[in-house]
């Protein structure tokens, strides 16, 4: 007695797949199998409760047809299903995966499914060819699918039922194009095009040698695609060209011997007369033929290599290579270096004066770089755009050119910051100096600057103030939508910010003018302020634009320059009044006749273009209160540093500086580093603004050896300037070093028990010239300094801790 499993092949495995879309859900199951079968009966069962499955519907498998859906109110909540799959011989069960049925996904979109077509032969010469269809749905597309076809030259299609997965369509005609159109459950459609047709190809050439004609032979293949091999048994054909093609041409052999040296057709023939299309074959000297292909020249990467390499015809070659069907360069080397992109068409001629077939080409464009795309960052009427580039030899260098007004910038960053409205042409450069194609970008939408006069302030009207915070461009607007200032806070949050802007006409009357420190300075027409609340506290420095029209700056500066003052836009200054957050706001600088120092900052702003009449000054600041562009002759005196020295104090250094006239000065930042060169910054002291200020540190941790430290000295407005630097060698340990200044040999006496392991030499630019191992336990050694040349240096000992001494050599 044979198992049943030795009488009939078990199904292997059974899967459900949920696929929801266009308000309802498709449950379609699939079943693989052994080579055999009995029929499967499937049946869809639905959870009801606690482990109980309630039989939904009863089919017999059909991989092309089985499925079952649900759409409207069939489910109202999220649902699992299953199916069991029963072997009508063996009685043997199998339980599916559980999909769950989500009514809430029901119309989110799937796409459309992705598909394939392809024509398949039959077995003899009635059209009982078929096309068939593969789709597959794991991904997308909501089953059952419509198939439908037609023939191109057709107008309408014609049905061919439904499918799950798979699906044919019989009765296909040889040679004939067709379109087949599969459409899914929500209506998305699949298009493709297939046709049924022969395919040959021509192999085992005999190749002469010399330049005299020989006898040669050619072999046909037909494909071994089922797609293309048509009807056995096959006839073939050889013939050169513009020979007559008939029946009695076509031979049962596919080996064609005794040909002589010179250019072939070749096709195929099945047994219901359907002929492949020609292909065409030389054979033997009587044509060379070549192939070229092109790398980068590693010791001149700004240069291709073309090598053309041949593989018929008799040597030695000659070779020629054109760019751009241009004159032809011939050359017995078969490397030919280029440097311009584009299409080269080569050839070769072989000792027998013969020349390979013409139009062969090659063609390069990776010299040259491609502007792949231009991104704008954030929506600021001041823009930032990155330039996106591929496709050559790096580093690159771009440029962007404005039309109005016309400007061009060059720089190595891919980012172009602080663009105003304009029309704009991206370029870029590679290293070898390509060019590639430019990209256009049309930004000439510009921000309306306020240009109603008066005053203006938010809290007074119905925007109201706003909250601030984040690190990108905030544009400032009145009611109307004009802009009057812009702000980044630079991670900050800034709460309940308030601003106002004054605005005059001064065309036909003086500027405005106030006398600080009893100098007159020349105030443009408008000034603005910016509140936010007392107890704000800013971790960095916020950046600011304030924005002025050309009219402005025209009238300002056409009026002194009729007084003799030679004043330009690259003197434009911000007179920054230090009011008291919360305090009421005078817009209006010049009605403070007569000030000093003590009330106001002096900021040098960053003057750029925003759009055709109009520009913008960018600056930093820490705290808020008005500010008023103007030019004068007054500026602030930078900060006096009259001292700065360092003292060793039991097991620290300290520093002490004494700085007058901190105007604009808001902090120290404490640089540290143990060879001049690199600097860390160890801590952070706030301006004291004193007539006389003195401040002191305590580095308590400084390095055995030489300790190096500077000052970092900050504005307000974010600039700032490094102080001179200062030495303190640091050391516990006793160590001599004799003679010092040394001439050829230097001593070194180093304490007992000591823990170096190493010595090195350096020099002031933290250089090592010399260095060596020492022997453990050492206590004295010689270093011959004969090959120093005339300077400072510093004999570095270091082992589980670090020393280091000055000498000079001489």
């Amino acid at each position: 007695m044979l198992l049943p499993s030795l009488l009939h092949a078990q199904t292997d495995k059974i899967l459900l797949t949920n696929y929801q879309a266009c308000g309802g859900a498709t449950l379609v199951p699939s079943v693989q199998y052994n080579t055999n079968h009995a029929p499967i009966t499937i049946y869809y069962e639905r959870l009801t409760g606690a482990d109980i499955w309630q039989i939904e519907a009863t089919q017999v498998y059909n991989y092309r047809s089985s499925y079952i859906q649900y759409n409207g109110n069939d489910i109202l909540q999220p649902t699992f299903f299953r199916v069991r799959a029963l072997d009508g011989l063996t009685g043997n069960i199998y339980i599916s995966n559980s999909v769950s049925v989500d009514p809430t996904l029901w119309n989110v979109d799937r796409g459309t499914a992705w598909s394939t077509a392809y024509a398949t032969w039959g077995g003899n010469c009635n059209n009982s060819n078929f096309i068939n269809i593969e789709s597959n749905t794991i991904s997308s597309g909501r089953p059952p699918f419509s198939m439908q076809y037609k023939k191109q030259s057709e107008v309408n299609y014609t049905g061919a039922g439904e499918t799950t997965g798979y699906g044919l369509i019989p009765n296909i005609a040889w040679g004939s194009n067709y379109d087949i159109r599969i459409t899914d459950r929500c209506g998305k459609i699949v298009n493709l095009t297939t046709r049924l047709y022969l395919s040959c190809s021509a192999g085992d050439l005999v190749v002469p040698s010399g330049c005299q004609t020989a006898d040669g032979s050619i072999s046909i293949y037909h494909s071994n695609d089922n797609r293309y091999v048509g009807i056995p048994p096959y006839t073939y054909n050889v013939r050169k060209p513009g020979t007559a093609t008939n029946d009695t041409a076509f031979v049962s052999s596919n080996i064609f011997n005794n040909l002589t040296s010179g250019t072939y057709d070749y096709a195929i023939r099945d047994a219901c007369g359907h002929t492949s299309s020609a292909g065409s074959v030389v054979l033997g000297n009587a044509t060379p033929v070549c192939y070229a292909n092109y790398s980068y020249n590693l010791s001149d990467s700004c240069y291709t290599d073309i090598a053309i390499t041949p593989t018929k015809g008799t040597g030695p070659f000659t070779y020629g290579l054109s760019f751009n069907n241009g004159p032809y360069t011939y050359s017995q080397d078969s490397t030919f270096k280029v440097f311009a992109d584009g299409p080269y068409f080569y050839n070769v001629t072989d000792n027998c004066g013969t020349v390979s077939r013409a139009g062969q080409s090659i063609s390069i464009y990776r010299l040259r770089p491609f502007v792949d795309s231009v991104s704008r960052i954030g929506t600021s009427c001041i823009k930032d755009f990155v330039v996106h580039a591929s496709r050559s030899l790096k580093p690159y260098v771009y440029e962007v050119t404005g039309l109005n007004p016309y400007f061009t910038l060059s720089q190595t960053s891919d980012t172009f910051r602080n663009l105003a409205p304009n029309v704009y042409k991206f370029h870029v450069l590679n290293r070898c100096g390509k060019s590639g194609d430019d990209k256009w970008v049309y930004d000439t939408v510009a921000c309306n600057l306020r240009t109603v006069l008066g005053d203006f302030e938010s809290n007074n009207s119905s925007i109201g103030c706003a909250n601030i915070s984040g690190n990108k461009w905030i544009d400032i607007t009145d009611d109307n939508g004009n802009l009057i200032y812009s702000i980044n806070p630079n991670n900050n949050v800034l709460n309940n910010v308030c601003w106002g802007t004054h605005l005059e006409d001064n065309n036909t009357n003086a500027p405005r003018s106030s006398n600080i420190n009893g100098v007159p300075s020349y105030f443009l027409d408008r000034n603005f302020y910016i509140e936010p609340p007392a107890n704000i506290t800013l971790t960095d420095s916020v950046s600011i634009r304030l924005y002025v029209s050309d009219y402005e700056l025209d009238n300002m500066l056409g009026y002194l320059s009729n007084l003799g003052l030679s004043y330009g836009v690259e003197d434009l200054k911000i007179l920054k009044k230090k009011g008291t957050p919360g305090s009421p706001v005078d817009l209006s600088v010049t009605n403070d006749s007569i000030a000093n120092l003590s009330q106001f900052t002096v900021i040098t702003p960053f003057v750029g273009q925003f759009g055709p009449d109009a520009k913008y000054l960018e600056f930093k600041v820490k705290d808020f209160s008005e500010f008023n562009p103007y030019v004068g002759e007054f500026s602030v005196l930078p900060l006096h540093l009259i001292s700065f020295t360092a003292l060793k104090q039991n097991n620290a250094v300290k520093l002490n500086w004494i700085t007058t006239q901190e105007i604009n000065t808001d902090r120290f930042e404490i640089e540290w580093g143990t060879n001049g060169i690199n600097f860390t910054t160890i801590s952070s002291l706030p301006a004291f603004h004193q007539n006389s200020n003195y401040y002191t540190y305590v580095h308590n941790q400084p390095a055995q050896g030489a300790n190096f430290y500077r000052l970092k000295q900050f504005d307000a407005d974010g600039r700032y300037k490094f102080s001179k630097i200062i030495l303190m060698n640091y050391s516990n340990a006793k160590i001599v070093i004799a003679p010092n200044p040394v001439h050829d040999q230097l001593s070194v006496q180093l304490p007992a028990n000591n823990n170096f392991k190493n010595w090195k030499i350096f020099d002031v630019n933290g250089k090592i010239l010399l260095q060596k191992k020492l022997p453990a336990s050492v206590t004295t050694f010689s270093i011959n300094v004969q090959t120093l040349v005339r300077g400072l240096y510093f004999l570095e000992l270091d082992g589980e801790e670090t020393k280091r001494i000055k000498f000079i050599k001489i």
